[in-house]
């Protein structure tokens, strides 16, 4: 756990005691089942997400049945995995994004949680850049062509009335409080440390070929990626073929919308907010790796977490659109789900 708060670990602990108590299972097992509390309340907060986009009931039920039957989801939430908050937090992070540009909450708001996503993980600092690059994007293509002066926001007074602070402010101190927090607990770690932590065996050099490499790591692999088990193989020994269709939604959704956007579309932000992450997050990642560990390592797919909210919530925007495709997905997602409970027993270890 070296470079981790105890911000995931706790929660999960005191769920665990809970599951303990009520089943007798041993603590490691309690600790899996955790998991789904975490699932849970990542769909709630989902689901709120697309709702506050308007995306229809039956377009949020097809995505959500495909995550929830994704390989990502399968690792995720049913092992013991920091990246368990990751998705949940992006979508509070857009959500309240996505309420103080429409005056309802704080933009304060965005800064206290772009604090909390780093301290449940470092990666998570890409969730807290793709909320700042929507408020900046939204600052661009709304605001400033028609209040140029006030729409900066200061600190004394905010665009119509939201609160304190203005977009651009929103999005810079979120950036800095949550980059600030990540250093701070850097410095705690090492004051703390007895020693070096174990080398892993997966330092490689940062090259130009491999930041090109990352560019298209995150959209069409996170939502299908599995782990690798030392000595060959995959934790979830689901066919690939079943799960192709996951990598293409992600795509589709990303690319589709940013072909039939239009140019007055309020949703045009975070549509451009989500196509831009999509291919320099992981680049931007690696490079971060690199300067805060001294070292790279070819990044997993499942490390765009923070931004998959974002490639569904657009793959719902593009869903909602033919009804065909709705029910389509939703079909394929309780396929997904039902061989996930079928084959269950053969990963239980």
């Amino acid at each position: 756990a070296y470079g981790y708060t105890p911000l995931y670990f706790i929660p999960t602990w005191i769920v665990a005691k809970g599951i303990q108590l009520a089943t007798g299972a041993d603590l490691l097992t309690a600790g899996r089942f955790a998991g789904s509390f975490w699932l849970v309340g990542t769909m709630l907060l989902i689901y709120a997400l697309f709702r506050e986009f308007k995306v229809t009931k039956v377009a949020t039920l097809a995505i959500g049945l495909a995550f929830i039957g994704s390989p990502f989801a399968w690792w995720t939430y049913t092992y013991i995995s920091t990246d368990t908050p990751s998705v949940g937090i992006s979508a509070l992070l857009l959500l309240a994004a996505r309420r103080f540009i429409t005056d309802r909450w704080s933009g304060w708001w965005v800064v206290l949680l772009s604090v909390a996503a780093v301290l449940f993980k470092t990666g998570n600092i890409l969730a807290v850049g793709l909320t700042a690059l929507y408020l900046l994007l939204h600052f661009l293509l709304e605001e400033a062509k028609q209040r140029p002066w006030r729409a900066a926001g200061s600190v004394q007074g905010g665009i119509r009335g939201r609160g304190p602070l203005g977009l651009v402010t929103v999005a810079i101190v979120a950036l800095l409080a949550s980059a600030a927090t990540q250093a701070a607990w850097q410095l705690a770690q090492k004051a703390a440390t007895i020693g070096l932590p174990a080398d892993q065996g997966v330092g490689a050099p940062l090259t130009w070929q491999a930041l090109l490499t990352q560019v298209m790591n995150f959209l069409p692999g996170t939502l299908t990626s599995n782990v690798a088990l030392y000595g060959g193989g995959f934790a979830y020994l689901i066919p690939l073929a079943l799960v192709a269709p996951l990598a293409w939604l992600c795509i589709g959704g990303v690319v589709g919308a940013q072909l039939v956007v239009e140019p007055g579309s309020p949703n045009r932000s975070i549509i451009y907010a989500v196509g831009i992450a999509s291919v320099i997050c992981a680049p931007l990642l690696a490079i971060l790796l690199q300067l805060s560990l001294g070292q790279y390592f070819e990044l997993p797919p499942r490390y765009g977490a923070p931004i998959l909210v974002g490639f569904l919530l657009l793959a719902g925007m593009i869903a909602q659109r033919n009804g065909f495709v709705k029910w389509v997905l939703t079909g394929y997602g309780a396929a997904l789900i039902l061989f996930v409970v079928v084959t269950a027993h053969g990963f239980a270890r």
